[in-house]
């Protein structure tokens, strides 16, 4: 897709040569809108032309909007880019309309009359979009590398580091003192005299589905799925997505062939990447998946040619798993023309994919109907072969929590299900990695009109005692072959996981006698080498700290090799805001 930079000093100052070369470092042909002490940029990399922007005000949009034709009803005839339409509906609703705009995609828009500068992305956070702010100066980018080595933001965030260890989802952090990300589902506004973040949209908790049967929700299903996938197919050229043969990217391909089967989509045919693990059980399902779609050009690569992690591939700006099987995918989905990723995340939490659902007995006492609760309990202990006491103490103690706890609006089971999902887009889980650039690396199972309708049904209609995701296997009969639809495990990557830990702990123990995090107070010495001594020799580990100290460590290693990023003290920042150190830098995280 494209790329967004730019930067707003506050004072009003020219933007110079090299502050304007900076800021198109990466985008040289994109299209700029300049002010008196503003510079904005954006490049699409499909190579699509963009019109000039002449008006005072002015928006531009990376990403794609799937409901353009809606949400410019009544606003223009004919909208000429979505960044157009953005900019009017926040001209008529400020930024809260900006969430009336549903698809894949971050902006930046200057409000003349404020002397404001918004950036947004959507509710999902899957397009990029990183920030900067000092006393004097907004700079962004969608390339967090670039607006570090622009700002020379070189200092670890050991905020960070603390996260990172301990849940592996940062959040808004970032390794760099100063920068942040943009929160998804909100807008960032900044001026000169302060800076604010406004939601622009929330969870369904109050906007129940209630319908009087279930093949009712079944069609609904079936409805919403297919305008997800439908919606991620308006392109004239060939569309890749993930297949690994489960239900999730599974029942994302058999959509999407019968839809370019049909011609009821313009793209042409759908590329799947399969990532092949010699006896796995998702070999079978893969090839029946396959061989049920007419329109499919397969993919295989071989997993173990593409470890999840290695000492030479820990990830650029941010660490990350699997960089080197993200790169083959981006370097074959050029050579194909294809621009479009689809993946099967969050299928699995949304959907109702629990073997244990047993606090849904929770839901009835909740609503005080102990004795439906008291059979509910009864069916899933019989389903999981358990005792019924811990079930029906969980669910009590669950039930009446939720009518303590204040403003508590949906069922006990829906709250967590909530809860879940807002953990995970808060943490920007869906963004697009930095290998992947250029790609649109988009999710059908987060698009929101079924995000909303699946966490709106009630529980006990997505999953019941022995029947995990029960409204997804029912509504998909017919489009998704039976086999996979009666599927009731899953492959997976643990043991090639476990290998690429184990190989990158014998890394570590060998390269010198302290790690640069317990250096840093992160762990200690002693404990740490015992766990990567019991790792590298092939003991098991489940502990999920030590998993993310391997692949920070490494990551470390590579950013202060290159020179991009500093654990000794806080030096005086160079660039941006000369003269102000960069530990006194505002940061969104602290400052909200």
């Amino acid at each position: 897709m494209g790329q967004l930079a730019g930067i707003y000093w506050f004072d009003g100052r020219p933007i110079d040569h090299s502050t304007r070369n900076e800021a198109l470092s990466e985008l040289p042909e994109g299209c700029v809108f300049e002010r008196p002490g503003l510079l904005i940029a954006w490049q699409d990399c499909s190579g699509a032309a963009v019109e000039p922007l002449q008006a005072s005000n002015a928006c531009l949009l990376d990403g794609k909007v799937h409901n353009f034709k809606e949400a410019a009803s009544g606003l223009l005839k004919t909208p000429p880019s979505p960044g157009a339409l953005a900019l009017k509906l926040y001209e008529r609703g400020g930024t809260a309309a900006l969430g009336k705009l549903i698809g894949d995609w971050s902006l930046v828009l200057w409000d003349a009359r404020l002397r404001t500068v918004v950036l947004a992305s959507d509710y999902a956070g899957t397009r990029p979009l990183y920030f900067y702010r000092s006393p004097r100066c907004l700079a962004w980018s969608s390339s967090l590398e670039q607006l570090a080595r622009w700002m020379d933001c070189r200092q670890l965030d050991q905020g960070y580091v603390s996260e990172f260890l301990e849940t592996g989802f940062p959040g808004p952090l970032t390794p760099y003192c100063g920068i942040s990300a943009v929160p998804p589902g909100s807008a960032l506004s900044a001026s000169p005299d302060q800076i604010a973040v406004t939601p622009f949209w929330s969870l369904p908790l109050d906007r129940p589905t209630e319908f009087r049967r279930e093949s009712d929700y079944e069609e609904r299903y079936r409805e919403v799925f297919r305008e997800a996938v439908a919606v991620r197919l308006q392109t004239g050229a060939p569309v890749a997505a993930e297949l690994s043969g489960g239900l999730d990217s599974s029942s994302i391909v058999c959509m999407a062939d019968r839809l370019i089967a049909s011609a009821a989509v313009p793209a042409p045919r759908i590329a799947t990447f399969s990532y092949l693990v010699p006896g796995s059980p998702d070999l079978d399902y893969i090839a029946i998946a396959e061989k049920a779609c007419s329109t499919l050009a397969p993919v295989h690569l071989d997993a173990l040619d593409y470890p999840i992690l290695t000492p030479q591939a820990p990830g650029r700006a941010l660490p990350v798993w699997a960089e080197t099987r993200q790169a083959e995918v981006r370097r074959r989905m050029q050579e194909m023309g294809a621009g479009v990723l689809l993946t099967g995340q969050l299928g699995d939490l949304i959907t109702g994919n629990h073997l244990d659902d047993s606090g849904q007995a929770a839901d009835y006492f909740w609503r005080g109907q102990f004795g439906a609760g008291l059979k509910e309990a009864f069916a899933w202990s019989r389903s999981q072969s358990v005792p019924v006491y811990p079930i029906l103490w969980r669910s009590l103690r669950a039930g009446a929590g939720s009518l303590i706890a204040a403003g508590r609006k949906a069922l006990p089971t829906q709250q967590a299900r909530v809860d879940g999902v807002s953990q995970l887009l808060s943490s920007r889980f869906f963004q697009c990695p930095e290998a992947l650039r250029g790609v649109l690396y988009s999710h059908p199972f987060t698009h929101r009109p079924l995000v909303e309708f699946l966490l709106a049904t009630p529980p006990a209609i997505l999953c019941r005692p022995g029947e995990p995701r029960r409204l997804m296997r029912r509504a998909l009969r017919g489009i998704v072959p039976d086999r996979i639809l009666r599927r009731g495990s899953k492959g997976n990557y643990e043991g090639l996981f476990l290998q690429s830990l184990r190989d990158c702990a014998g890394r570590l123990l060998k390269a010198g006698p302290q790690l640069r995090l317990t250096a840093m107070g992160h762990a200690r010495p002693g404990e740490v080498e015992t766990r990567l001594t019991e790792l590298s020799g092939g003991l098991p580990c489940g502990d999920l700290r030590i998993h993310q100290l391997i692949r920070l460590e490494l990551w470390l290693a590579r950013r202060i090799a290159c020179g991009a990023i500093s654990v000794d003290e806080p030096k005086v920042a160079q660039v941006g805001d000369r003269g102000i150190p960069q530990s006194g830098i505002v940061r969104l995280s602290q400052s909200l």
